[in-house]
C-alpha cells in the first residue's frame, strides 16, 4: 500500500493538471459544506478511480483510519468494479455519488469533452456560470476561440 504523501501528491497533481493533457475527471468536494469543491484530471479511467478509491481518503485524513477506510471502501467498490468494467456512464456516477456521499461530495464525473459540449445538466451549469450567465449562450458548446480561458476558469471553479 502506497504511503498518504504519495496519495496527496497524486492528488494536487490531479488538481492541477490540465483535461486537454488528461481527460478523465470529477468534481468534488469533502462531505463537509465548508470543504471546497475543486476539479481533478487524470489521463485514464483507472487513475480516476484509484484517485476515488485512495487519493480521496488521504486528502481528507480518513486514509490512516482502518475503520473509515474500509467502509469508504466497501461503499464504493462494487461501482468502482463496474466503472472499471464499463466505463463512466450517468448510472455508475449517480451510484457512486451515493455510496461515496458519507466520505465526499461527488458531484461531477466524465470526460472534458462532456464539459466544453454542455451534454449533463452540470455542465451546462458550468458553461452558464463561465459566459456570466447569458441565457443563449449556454445552448452553445465551448469553441476552440474560448477554450484558454474556459481552461482558466475551472482551474478555480467551485473554489
Amino acid at each position: 500500500m502506497r504511503t498518504k504523501e504519495y496519495w496527496i501528491g497524486v492528488m494536487n497533481e490531479a488538481n492541477s493538471s490540465s483535461p486537454t493533457d488528461k481527460p478523465y475527471g470529477y468534481f468534488a468536494s469533502g462531505s463537509e459544506q465548508s470543504d471546497p469543491s475543486v476539479f481533478l484530471w487524470f489521463e485514464s479511467i483507472n487513475a480516476l478511480i484509484d484517485g476515488l478509491m485512495w487519493g480521496e481518503p488521504a486528502v481528507y485524513d480518513f486514509y490512516d483510519d482502518e475503520i473509515l477506510l474500509r467502509a469508504y471502501h466497501d461503499a464504493v467498490a462494487p461501482t468502482v468494479e463496474k466503472l472499471k468494467e464499463f466505463g463512466l456512464s450517468e448510472e455508475h456516477f449517480l451510484r457512486l455519488k451515493s455510496s461515496a456521499s458519507n466520505h465526499i461530495n461527488l458531484q461531477w464525473m466524465g470526460k472534458f469533452e462532456e464539459i466544453t459540449l454542455g451534454e449533463s445538466d452540470f455542465s451546462r451549469e458550468v458553461i452558464y456560470d463561465f459566459r456570466d450567465a447569458d441565457e443563449l449562450s449556454i445552448s452553445r458548446s465551448i469553441g476552440s476561440d474560448e477554450l484558454d480561458e474556459f481552461l482558466e476558469f475551472l482551474s478555480t471553479y467551485g473554489v
